[in-house]
């Protein structure tokens, strides 16, 4: 079992969020 790829996981998903996020407080959708 590795601890790591549980925390990488998460860390992923932490990082698409700010992406998702950044792209509609951005109007990135739209350009």
């Amino acid at each position: 079992i590795q601890p790591n790829g549980a925390k990488a996981k998460s860390y992923q998903v932490k990082q698409i969020r700010q992406i998702i996020l950044k792209y509609k407080l951005g109007g990135g959708i739209d350009a």
